[in-house]
C-alpha cells in the first residue's frame, strides 16, 4: 500500500510539473518568433527573411522589395518612437497543429511599449512568420 502511495505521489508530481512547464506545443512558435526578432534587431535581414512565409517563393525583385519595405518600416518606427530596446514574448494561442498566434510586447527608447501579435505557420516542420492572411 505504501508503494502505491509513493508511485501516485511521483506521478502527481510529474503531472503538475508538466502542466506548469513551457514545453507545450506553443513553445516552439514562441521560440521561433524570438529568434526572428533577434535576427531583425541584429540587422541580419537575409536570415530574418528566411523565417518569413509569403505564401509562395519570392523572385529576387520581390525579395528585395519586401526586405527594403521592412527596413523602411523599422526606420520610420525608430524616428517616431526611438530604437527598439527589447521585447518580451507574453503568450501564444495554438489554433491547430500548424497555426499559432504569438503575442509579444516591444519596448522603445522613448519609454513607450507596444503590444503586438504575430501569426505563425508550420510548413514542412518549420515554424515561420506569416506575412499574408
Amino acid at each position: 500500500m505504501k508503494n502505491i502511495f509513493y508511485i501516485l505521489l511521483i506521478l502527481l508530481t510529474f503531472g503538475i510539473t508538466s502542466c506548469n512547464s513551457d514545453d507545450g506545443p506553443a513553445a516552439i512558435p514562441k521560440k521561433e518568433l524570438q529568434n526572428a526578432l533577434d535576427l531583425l534587431a541584429q540587422g541580419k535581414m537575409e536570415q530574418y527573411m528566411s523565417k518569413l512565409d509569403f505564401g509562395e517563393e519570392l523572385d529576387s525583385v520581390h525579395y528585395l522589395y519586401f526586405s527594403e519595405a521592412i527596413i523602411q518600416r523599422n526606420k520610420l518606427a525608430e524616428r517616431k518612437l526611438g530604437a527598439v530596446n527589447g521585447y518580451k514574448v507574453t503568450g501564444a494561442k495554438m489554433w491547430n497543429d500548424t497555426v499559432a498566434t504569438v503575442f509579444y510586447t516591444q519596448f522603445f527608447a522613448n519609454g513607450d511599449s507596444c503590444d503586438c501579435s504575430q501569426k505563425m505557420v508550420c510548413i514542412d516542420g518549420t515554424w515561420r512568420l506569416r506575412m499574408r492572411n
